[in-house]
């Protein structure tokens, strides 16, 4: 049994962790193994989250600390693990969660917060299909490059051209003065 010294002190350090964080999901664990966890916990962080156990009350109060809505409180019930950002993308969290889920099917998503919105099992799902933060990025600098990269071709397809004027002047007139 914990203490109230040791209540406040997990109180305190989920809520610090959940404050401006991207990703906070519950979780229901029932049916893992201690092996099965620990594999999802080396996946999680491996994609800069982490989970862990918690009572519901206690999560209740770190989560009203952060500064959340009471949305969440249906998904307090059973036994609940809270997963959330230490630093990584909250989309490649997602994704590792259900690619874990699909080959274990004793976790079950209750719901939590994306990016501030309350999110259910099913939206966890749909989320996790985004692509991740690293991927847009790649694609929203390949969209900036490609009109420099237009630009680019289509001046030096003017400059060519007129090189190729210029030695045509210079061949006709050395040919003329002949």
């Amino acid at each position: 049994m914990l203490t109230k010294q040791q209540k406040v002190a997990i109180v305190e350090e989920l809520a610090k962790a959940f404050k401006d964080n991207d990703l906070v999901l519950m979780v229901d664990y029932k049916g893992l193994n201690v092996a099965q966890f620990n594999e999802l916990r080396s996946s999680l962080l491996e994609n800069g989250g982490k989970i862990k156990v918690v009572k519901n009350k206690l999560l209740n109060l770190a989560l009203q600390e952060a500064g959340f809505s009471d949305e969440h409180d249906k998904y307090l019930v059973g036994p609940t693990a809270v997963v959330y950002s230490l630093d990584g993308d909250p989309v490649s969290i997602l994704k590792a969660l259900v690619k874990f889920a699909k080959t274990n099917e004793s976790l079950e998503f209750k719901g939590g917060y994306f990016y501030g919105d309350i999110i259910n099992a099913e939206q966890v799902i749909e989320y996790s299909k985004l692509p991740s933060r690293e991927e847009l990025l790649g694609i929203l600098l390949n969209r900036m490059q490609s009109p420099i990269s237009g630009l680019v071709f289509s001046l030096s397809g003017i400059l060519r051209k007129f090189l190729y004027a210029l030695n045509a002047i210079k061949e006709k007139k050395s040919g003329g003065g002949e």
